[in-house]
């Protein structure tokens, strides 16, 4: 790389630090409630919207309330509050945030294993004006699904709120995983950049690092 890219890529990393933070990843199709419900179930072919309304067979209404009633069910009105959060403001969205927060916690509690429902908890935690906490979450999303591409956007849009502080590697992290979402959400991905400046700028950043890795000036 030569002199010119290093430093083009040093003012980069100090200017994305100065932008404005915005706040609201839940347009994304991951956190869509009709995405959610359209996902097949682990270990089969039925989706959560099929099994919940099956009466007959071993996927039943009884089956389906005793397996899915805590862990989806929670899961899904994490969801909604946290879609109701997002709408509102002040007091009113750490309330409702903090609902979600709950639901999202009791998920967990039947099924720790699920990076979305860490990340709707840490997105929850954020909102509730709860960063710690936030922040743990949103790092268990990546312990427990750190290969799970549809989280991405949501996870990179996430950790940018804390871009000026992170170090080197978790900032890597964050731009392989933008990198990775402009192939699984790409339209997503525009939309969010369009409105987001951080994320724009940490993009940008994306970009210049693949051009200087393939030996392709700037322009």
């Amino acid at each position: 790389m030569s002199r010119v890219s290093m430093i083009a890529l040093q003012i980069c990393v100090l200017a994305i630090g100065a932008i404005a933070i915005w706040s609201g990843p839940l347009s994304t199709p991951v956190f869509s409630t009709a995405a959610r419900q359209q996902a097949p179930l682990e270990g089969g072919d039925n989706t959560v919207a099929e099994v919940m309304t099956q009466t007959d067979g071993p996927w039943g209404a009884g089956a389906a309330r005793s397996l899915f009633e805590v862990k989806e069910y929670r899961l899904a009105m994490a969801q909604e509050w946290l879609e109701s959060a997002q709408a509102a403001t002040g007091a009113e969205r750490i309330g409702r945030a903090e609902v979600a927060a709950q639901h999202a916690r009791a998920s967990l509690r039947s099924g720790p294993a699920n990076g979305y429902a860490w990340l709707t908890l840490a997105w929850a935690e954020f909102f509730a004006d709860r960063r710690v906490e936030a922040w743990e979450a949103l790092r268990a999303s990546w312990e427990w699904s750190p290969y799970a591409g549809n989280l991405f956007l949501a996870r990179a849009i996430l950790a940018s709120q804390w871009w000026p502080e992170l170090n080197d590697a978790t900032r890597n992290r964050v731009m392989e995983e933008l990198w990775v979402a402009r192939l699984v959400q790409p339209e997503a991905l525009e939309r969010e950049r369009a409105r987001n400046e951080r994320l724009d700028a940490i993009w940008r950043l994306v970009w210049a690092r693949d051009r200087a890795r393939r030996g392709v000036g700037f322009e």
